[in-house]
C-alpha cells in the first residue's frame, strides 16, 4: 500500500491509502512514531467516530516524502497543525492533561487550567497523546462540559467499559 498525507483546505487534510481517499479536520488528528512506522490518528466526535489509526512504513508514504519516521511525523505534523494558514485564522494553543481512571471508574471529570481559553468564541478538541492502542479499545469519550474564560475548563470523559489507570489526552483551543 501507498499513502500520501496533503492539506485537503484550511481545515482539513487529505490522506489518501493506495486509492481510497479520506478526508479529517486536522484539529482531531495526532502523530507518533514507533520505530520505522509511523502512526496517524484521528478521531471524530461529530459523526461518533472515536479513533482511526495509520500505522505505515515511512518508505510507504509517497506525499510527503521523507527519510524516516521521524522526519515524516514531522512533515505531517507541520500539515496538521498549518490551520487557517494565511487566511488569518485565529491563534492555535495545544496542551496535555491527564485523566486518572483510578482502579475502574466509568466516569471521569477533570479541570484544565488554561488561560487562553474564550468561554463564547474558543473550539476546544480532545484527542489521545499515549496509550493509543488501549484508547482505541475502550473508547473513551472526552466531552467539554463547561469553559471559564480565562481560568480553563472541564472535561467529563467517559469509558464504555469500566478502566482503570492514567490516560493523557491532548487538548487543541483555536481562538
Amino acid at each position: 500500500m501507498t499513502y500520501s498525507f496533503v492539506s485537503y483546505s484550511d481545515t482539513q487534510i487529505k490522506v489518501t491509502e493506495d486509492t481510497r481517499e479520506y478526508i479529517y479536520k486536522k484539529v482531531y488528528c495526532t502523530t507518533s512514531v514507533d520505530g520505522d512506522y509511523f502512526i496517524f490518528s484521528t478521531h471524530n466526535a461529530e459523526t461518533g467516530l472515536m479513533m482511526q489509526q495509520y500505522k505505515l512504513l515511512y518508505s510507504d508514504c509517497t506525499s510527503p516524502s521523507t527519510a524516516s519516521a521521524s522526519a515524516l511525523k514531522t512533515a505531517v505534523d507541520a500539515i496538521v497543525n498549518s490551520y487557517a494558514g494565511g487566511g488569518g485564522g485565529g491563534t492555535i494553543t495545544t496542551g496535555t492533561f491527564v485523566l486518572n481512571f483510578g482502579t475502574g471508574e466509568s466516569y471521569v471529570s477533570t479541570t484544565v487550567a488554561e488561560a487562553v481559553v474564550n468561554a463564547t468564541d474558543d473550539t476546544i478538541t480532545f484527542a489521545p497523546s499515549d496509550r493509543i492502542e488501549d484508547y482505541a479499545l475502550e473508547q473513551i469519550a472526552v466531552t467539554l462540559q463547561s469553559v471559564t474564560a480565562s481560568t480553563g475548563f472541564t472535561v467529563l470523559a467517559h469509558a464504555p467499559n469500566s478502566t482503570s489507570g492514567n490516560y493523557t489526552i491532548k487538548y487543541t483551543i483555536i481562538n
